[in-house]
């Protein structure tokens, strides 16, 4: 314990010292990189504000004189832009210090778009007056032409144009100074051309004057944009962001100075508390260690009854060199809980609980669980031969029987089952064998396991038989067979009865339903089954239109709601065949619903459907349910069939069921004729339709109908 301690101490220590290193590091790194950030914006600001001026110097040089070139001014703009947009996309200025500085940026880029739009309209007029300019001496040159060689007067024109022309090209470098000398020249012009009766003479007067008129509005325009253009808020603009960034930026340090003394303060708490632990440790320890045994006593312990749990007994189990064990269940507990209650039922468990630790004998040394929801178990070394065995599990059995529970004044008297096993390796299995044998037992309510109740190699069979059954159905190897049902009054009706059999590829076995529906039904399969037989009988329905085909429905099938749905629709879906389907319904299968069974024949004949009861007679046969039911054919049972040869008693069974059939209006088949002797009574009592080996077999294909024998 000393040394545990000695080490806790010394982790704590390490602990303090990493967390004050970790500490320190952070608190450097982000005032390290508060600083380094806000020169980095600090400096692209400047930049900012000195590229806006650049820009309005070289817009100021294109007042004296319009052919200056525009690529410095461009790369000053674009260098603004890519400022601009470094600044937008920098992460931190995201952050909540700086959304007023964000904002003022946003502002900013929205301003300068502008500016730069009319930057770009300036330029276009710029490119425009320069052209318009050049254009001028070669109107001089055009006005001596005309006016040079004429009379005196004409000559006289030529100095008022060229200075018309020279008054124009100037106006460039200052077109507001100019404008009145402009508008003088303008009239001057105007007068000309009224005085000129030539119409050449006197149209290119007129055209100069539209020409350096259009140039005059020019002058103004350009003049208005220059003006409008030095004029630009970028300048406040930028200014506004650098103070409101510096704004910002104090505040991220007042933050970042108050994180860094929250987290002294914290590192300082931590040291404090971890000071603390070092001085509590071995009591911490110790408190842990009493925890420790109270989760372990809550792991092996039934938190109801205080016994040991199945935990616990698995443990235990382990522990013993030759182990024997008692499984005992109360019988219908259910009944008490849904009765009295869970509360009531809670306090029998614990009750019986109480009564196992009373009863079970000291020098035993057993060892009580509870082990399921009213299941108890007894575990022991077993120093006893096997018939001692059974007679503790008997001295157990009779001594809680006689013992009456009573719960908050109520007086419950119980009743058990119990099962033993002393099988080393398979000690709970085996003992839950015989309970389970016990519980189903009339005669005993407590067993010892043996050999005989060990249902491991039925459980075996029947896994087996399911996996067959689902490898059956995904590898297509359900299979319909079909055997005839000869019609004994009209030899042409061809009929077959289609039978469910497995074919096993690699053997070539075929195996019948008796070995594998009730498992079918066990395991929810049934109804696949049905469904794969209709869908194989449809389809060679369709094929053969002459004949007609039964096929096996169980009542479970129609009621369970999923499987008569697909039926229906199936039927519905072949429509075309439905007139030669018959569907066969076991009539000694208890029918839990007679309301959904009549909806269904309703539904199926409504499609053209025919609706037989089969096996009928072979347990009790409810005349008015089949005559509700619109039963179109009724197959008596092979019970009956095979004996009618040489008893009287199922002979008047029989004639009694044709009596009623014929009376009905129903089809009679006499299933299981399997001799001479039975077929030649069948057609003595005068049945409709006979099936059996003696006049066909099942079969894959559908074999040729054998001519029907003559009776005897």
């Amino acid at each position: 314990m000393k040394i545990s301690t000695a080490v806790s101490r010394l982790l704590l220590a390490l602990l303090a010292a990493l967390i004050g290193i970790a500490v320190y590091l952070y608190t450097d790194h982000y005032t390290s990189r508060y600083f380094e950030r806000k020169q980095q914006t600090a400096q692209a600001l400047q930049q900012l504000q000195n590229e806006i001026q650049i820009i309005e110097s070289e817009i100021l040089k294109r007042r004296s004189g319009l052919y200056r070139e525009t690529g410095t001014l461009n790369t000053h703009l674009q260098r603004f832009n890519s400022l601009l947009t470094r600044l937008y996309d920098t992460p931190f200025l995201l952050g909540p210090f700086y959304r007023d500085t964000y904002r003022e940026l946003t502002g900013l880029a929205r301003d300068f778009e502008s500016f730069r739009e009319r930057v770009k309209n300036f330029l276009t007029l710029n490119s425009t007056l320069r052209e318009k300019i050049a254009r001028l001496p070669r109107l001089q040159r055009e006005a001596f032409s005309l006016f040079d060689t004429g009379p005196t007067e004409s000559r006289k024109v030529l100095q008022p144009v060229s200075e018309a022309i020279a008054a124009f090209t100037l106006a460039f470098s200052a077109p507001q100074a100019h404008s009145r000398n402009l508008q003088q020249q303008l009239q001057d012009l105007d007068t000309l051309s009224r005085n000129f009766h030539d119409p050449a003479r006197q149209a290119f007067l007129q055209s100069l004057r539209e020409r350096l008129s259009d140039l005059n509005h020019l002058y103004a325009l350009y003049s208005s944009q220059m003006k409008a253009l030095l004029q630009n808020p970028l300048h406040e603009r930028i200014a506004h962001l650098q103070a409101t960034f510096q704004k910002d930026a104090q505040a991220e340090l007042q933050d970042i100075n108050d994180t860094n003394r929250l987290l002294l303060a914290l590192y300082l708490v931590s040291l404090t508390v971890i000071i603390y632990y070092i001085v509590k440790t071995q009591e911490e320890n110790k408190r842990l260690e009493e925890l420790k045994n109270h989760l372990e006593h809550l792991l092996v312990t039934d938190s109801l009854t205080g016994l040991g749990n199945r935990y616990a007994f698995t443990r235990d189990e382990k522990k013993l060199y030759n182990p024997a064990l008692i499984l005992l269940n109360i019988d219908r507990f259910k009944h008490i809980n849904e009765f009295y209650g869970t509360h009531i039922g809670d306090r029998v468990l614990q009750e019986v609980a109480e009564e196992l630790r009373t009863v079970t004998p000291p020098n035993l040394n057993a060892r009580l669980y509870r082990l399921g929801g009213d299941d108890f178990g007894v575990l022991f070394e077993n120093r006893v031969g096997e018939w001692e065995l059974e007679n503790l599990v008997l001295f157990f059995y009779e001594t809680l029987e006689s013992h009456t529970i009573t719960v908050d004044d109520l007086e419950i008297d119980l009743s058990y089952a119990l099962g033993a096993s002393s099988e080393i390796g398979r000690l709970f299995e085996c003992a839950d064998m015989a309970l389970s044998a016990a519980k189903d037992s009339v005669n005993s309510p407590w067993l010892v396991y043996d050999s005989s109740i060990d249902k491991r190699p039925e459980i075996a069979r029947n896994i087996t038989s399911i996996r067959r059954l689902r490898n059956a159905l995904a590898e297509e190897n359900l299979l319909p067979y079909y055997q005839p049902i000869v019609s004994l009054k009209n030899p042409s009706k061809l009929k077959y009865e289609a039978l469910a059999r497995i074919e096993i590829t690699e053997s070539g076995k075929v195996i019948e339903p008796g070995s594998f529906m009730r498992m079918a039904r066990e395991a929810k399969l049934s109804g696949r089954i049905t469904q794969e037989i209709l869908e194989k009988t449809f389809s060679i329905a369709g094929k053969n239109p002459g004949n007609f085909f039964s096929i096996n429905l169980s009542t479970e099938d129609i009621e369970d709601t999923e499987i008569r749905r697909s039926i229906i629709r199936m039927i519905a879906e072949h429509a075309e065949i439905a007139s030669q389907i018959v569907i066969e319904i076991l009539e000694s299968e208890e029918v839990g619903d007679y309301t959904i069974l009549s909806e269904f024949i309703a539904a199926i004949k409504r499609h053209g459907c025919r609706i037989a009861i089969d096996d009928f007679g072979s347990g009790y046969s409810n005349f008015e349910k089949i005559l509700k039911l619109d039963i179109d054919m009724i197959k008596i049972d092979g019970s009956l069939i095979s004996r009618i040869d040489h008893d009287k008693h199922s002979e008047l069974i029989v004639k009694t069921i044709l009596d009623f059939a014929q009376y009905a209006g129903i089809e009679t088949v006499a299933e299981y004729v399997h001799s001479k002797a039975i077929y030649d009574k069948v057609l003595e009592l005068g049945f409709d339709y006979a099936q059996g080996f003696y006049l066909g077999e099942p079969s894959r294909s559908l074999g040729i109908v054998p001519a029907l024998p003559p009776a005897s």
